[in-house]
This record gives C-alpha cells, sequence and structure tokens, in this order.
C-alpha cells in the first residue's frame, strides 16, 4: 500500500512510501498495514510551480513556496525565508519613511530654489528674486519643521 509522508512541523509532503504490513495483526488471515502519524493514504498533487503540497485538516492544499524569498519585519530587517509559511506577517517591500522621503523631496526643493535664484541674480530680475527668497525660506522652515 502506497502511503504519502509529510513533515509534522508543516505538513509539507517530504516522500512517497510502501506502507509496512503489521505482523501482529496481520496474522488473522486480513493484511493490516502501520500508519505512521505523519502519513496518508491520500495522493498529493503535483504541485504549481512556486508552490509545495502541504497536508491541512486531512487534505492536501497548495501553498505558495517563498523559500529563498527575501521578506522585511517593522523594522525594516531583511530576512530570507526559510521555512514554509515564515513570511506571514512580513512585507514583500520595506517600509518608506515618510519623514526621510518628505525631508529628501524638501531637500531636493530647495537645490531647485537655490539655482532659480542664482539665475535671478545673474540676469538681475528682481521681481522674481523676491519671491523666490521668500519660497526658500518657506522650504527651510519646512526643513527645521521635520527634523
Amino acid at each position: 500500500m502506497k502511503i504519502y509522508i509529510f513533515d509534522t512541523k508543516n505538513g509539507e509532503f517530504l516522500y512517497k512510501s510502501e506502507a509496512q504490513i503489521d505482523p501482529l495483526a496481520s496474522s488473522k488471515g486480513e493484511t493490516i498495514y502501520l500508519m505512521p502519524p505523519n502519513a496518508t493514504q491520500i495522493a498529493p498533487t503535483e504541485p504549481k510551480a512556486g508552490y509545495a503540497n502541504v497536508f491541512i485538516n486531512g487534505k492536501w492544499e497548495q501553498i505558495k513556496d517563498e523559500r529563498g524569498e527575501t521578506y522585511y519585519d517593522n523594522d525594516n530587517n531583511a530576512l530570507t525565508i526559510t521555512e514554509l509559511g515564515q513570511e506571514k506577517g512580513l512585507s514583500k517591500e520595506p517600509k518608506i519613511d515618510e519623514k526621510a522621503k518628505q525631508l529628501a523631496e524638501i531637500e531636493a526643493d530647495i537645490s531647485e530654489c537655490e539655482n532659480h535664484i542664482k539665475h535671478a541674480l545673474i540676469i538681475g530680475n528682481s521681481a522674481v528674486l523676491e519671491n523666490l527668497r521668500a519660497e526658500y525660506k518657506e522650504l527651510i522652515a519646512q526643513r527645521e519643521e521635520l527634523k
């Protein structure tokens, strides 16, 4: 009799085997097989690419196999998945630090404003220069608030 062995921890299909005959129970004229606790007579189907067969609640299910993939925890630490289901509670992409993102955008705006101020000084456009100086002061204030 064919049996299908699965991992006792996560239910993942491991290998196919032949069940051992129970010599004590089979001596009464019928064949009785020994069944390990981590085995079933239900054959798993061939898993889709990137999936693994897992025996859950008396049936085989195909679970996405993320082993070898990189995921990120809440502190943006990169973790390589080594077990089925380990990615639960983790994210595929690192979390973006919104404050750092805003600060980088303001720094880029400040740099652009400085270039416009230099250009306005070169061409001598005082009306534009006053507006740019006001914008520059506002950007500097925004940067200080974020720090």
